[in-house]
């Protein structure tokens, strides 16, 4: 009976490709939704993203970009709550689009999509490579320039709209 149960005994099904294939399949089948909760300060003066979550089919987790807060919840506009702060700090939920990505920064070293003024990467088409310039500082009445931890101050500002 015990020999039965022993996987090591059977026989692969299928080849390692069409195995990794399958693999692939499932996890793009069953992957959860990714979102970010980011908190507005007035009407569009300025915002930053306060948590990152996963929204699985029968609930959703949510963690705190600085790493204080972590949330089990049955839906994910169920963690806007506790990123409101009084009335000028409101949240909302933004569903994560890969395709909205123009930049990402690896280092000292920026990867933007879609720039003809800079230096083409073989084998990523439509991406350019370029140097991270300094972080812009905040406008003094910016919110962000008004928090304090460490979080915030690493944080790359973004200019309103």
């Amino acid at each position: 009976m015990e020999a039965a149960r022993d996987p090591a005994r059977i026989s692969p099904q299928c080849s390692e490709q069409q195995f990794a294939a399958m693999l692939q399949r499932m996890v793009a089948n069953e992957a959860p939704r990714l979102f970010a909760v980011v908190q507005e300060y007035g009407d569009r003066v300025d915002r930053r993203v306060a948590a990152w979550g996963m929204a699985f089919a029968d609930h959703a987790e949510v963690v705190a970009v600085d790493g204080g807060l972590r949330m089990n919840l049955r839906k994910p506009t169920n963690a806007l709550h506790a990123f409101h702060i009084g009335s000028h700090v409101r949240a909302r939920l933004v569903w994560f689009t890969p395709d909205a990505a123009t930049e990402v920064s690896l280092g000292r070293v920026r990867l933007t999509r879609g720039c003809t003024d800079r230096k083409r990467l073989p084998g990523l088409p439509g991406w350019a490579v370029g140097t991270v310039p300094p972080m812009p500082a905040p406008p003094p009445h910016s919110w962000l320039a008004t928090r304090r931890t460490d979080l915030e101050r690493r944080q790359r500002w973004h200019p309103p709209c």
